[in-house]
């Protein structure tokens, strides 16, 4: 997480250290005053990602993944705005879980009072606290790209260094910032489709879609 989110680093416990055994006791169950039991003396303070009471839940699960000791990622959004400094309101947080972690995951969060499912036994997992939730994602939607000890072994790659190029995100527009590169311009919206010369520094080129739409593939 950066600084802007500071969920990961000022409010996970710590497996082992005497601050993961101090939220133990933690007040923070649904509904209760206490929204914390941080690290430091001061409460996170909240993200441009998410609303106030999103990011305490946000919070608290990832306090309780750590204290389970279950090996789990940050993904989505979360993990966008940590490498790419990217802020866009989101409606959930997204943690990668092996298959085999998952029931185990799901009992720890049933204990803590909060309210589990499984929309999709074979890839999905949630659990929700008033109106927020978090995916739990153990593979891929048609199953062939499980969640395996192959996606630790990478986890703490660092590549701010390296250019950034991503699309599938037509509410962000074009993005060009630093090493990052967002193309998608929305062409399926009616809005253009646009490429880059990575060889040579120049304006992207854009084409427009919207007159294009009424082409229809029989």
């Amino acid at each position: 997480m950066t600084a802007k989110n500071d969920i990961g680093t000022a409010a996970v416990g710590r497996p082992g250290s005497a601050d993961s055994a101090a939220t133990k006791e933690r007040a923070t169950r649904p509904g209760a005053s206490a929204a914390y039991a941080p690290l430091s003396e001061a409460a996170p303070p909240p993200s441009d990602l998410a609303p106030p009471d999103a990011d305490r839940f946000y919070a608290d699960s990832l306090r309780i993944l750590k204290e389970s000791e279950i090996p789990f990622l940050v993904a989505g959004t979360f993990a966008v705005n940590c490498y790419t400094g990217i802020n866009r309101a989101t409606k959930d947080l997204d943690i990668f879980i092996r298959p085999e972690d998952i029931l185990r995951t799901l009992a720890h969060f049933q204990q803590a009072g909060y309210g589990v499912e499984f929309p999709f036994p074979h890839w999905l997992a949630k659990v929700r606290s008033h109106g927020f939730h978090v995916d739990f994602i153990f593979s891929s939607g048609n199953g062939v790209a499980r969640v395996d000890e192959a996606w630790f072994e990478h986890a703490r790659r660092r590549s701010r260094e390296a250019r950034v190029i991503f699309g599938h995100w037509s509410a962000l527009g074009l993005v060009q910032r630093d090493n990052v590169i967002g193309l998608d311009t929305g062409c399926v919206w009616g809005g253009a489709l646009t490429a880059f010369d990575l060889d040579r520094p120049r304006p992207p080129i854009a084409v427009p879609c919207a007159e294009h739409q009424r082409i229809r593939v029989h």
